[in-house]
């Protein structure tokens, strides 16, 4: 059960209370005893941001947990709120690249669209560091990352991320795979050609592995919906 505001409101002056300690010790030149300070000011904050539910506290703790820290990237990314006619029609007008499996199910209404709007904490992170030192097919990184907290991503989330990242990181996206019209599982891949955004198509079966170095991105619940997802199954 999260805090309610009073308790949020009396960390906040203990940590007002704290710096003030704090200050005293440099001023007084007594650094161990400011270290420690330090380190209790900082898991205070660490405190006062989960409480709050910030993203950013809920990712640093995660990471932590699984001794992750600088191998995984957090992102974010709002879905919902519009209509797949006018997400495809957003795609065309951002002039992005688009296989013909990806229009395929972009057009066949495959790709559910929430009506509310939300903005999701996204976890980037690379086979190898799943715990893979060799390739692995989707279904072992879906597991493994199932194992670490981590939920699929809704599907829309392929689409919506392209459109809301510019960059040239060449991402997976971890969601339910889809089949296109040939009855081929695949899952959305986000590329780059030069100065090109591409949204193109990936294929899961069991038959396909992935390197360690590349990157999938998955849903980090929130602090309040952590549940464990449900587990993806095996496609062949």
């Amino acid at each position: 059960m999260l805090p309610n505001c009073q308790q949020i409101h009396e960390q906040f002056q203990n940590l007002l209370k704290s710096k003030g300690q704090f200050d005293e010790a440099l001023e007084a030149w007594d650094l161990d005893s400011a270290k420690s300070i330090q380190v209790g000011m900082q898991a205070r904050i660490e405190s006062i941001g989960l409480a709050m539910d910030i993203p950013e506290f809920q990712f640093q703790r995660w990471a932590k947990e699984h001794g992750l820290e600088g191998k995984a990237e957090r992102m974010e990314v709002v879905i919902g709120g519009t209509n797949i006619d006018d997400l495809w029609m957003n795609i065309m007008r951002s002039r992005i690249g688009t296989t013909v499996p990806v229009r395929h199910v972009l057009e066949s209404g495959a790709v559910d669209i929430s009506q509310k709007r939300e903005r999701l904490s996204l976890v980037r992170i690379a086979v190898k560091h799943l715990g893979f030192s060799a390739s692995a097919d989707s279904h072992q990184i879906y597991e493994r990352a199932q194992a670490l907290g981590l939920a699929l991503c809704p599907i829309e989330v392929g689409p919506q991320l392209r459109l809301q990242y510019r960059g040239d990181k060449e991402i997976l996206v971890g969601a339910r795979p889809l089949a296109d019209r040939n009855g081929v599982w695949i899952v959305f891949r986000l590329m780059s050609d030069k100065d090109k955004m591409l949204l193109i198509d990936r294929w899961v079966g069991t038959n396909d592995v992935f390197d360690p170095n590349e990157e999938w991105v998955f849903v980090l619940p929130r602090k309040n919906n952590l549940g464990r997802p449900k587990r993806p199954s095996r496609r062949k």
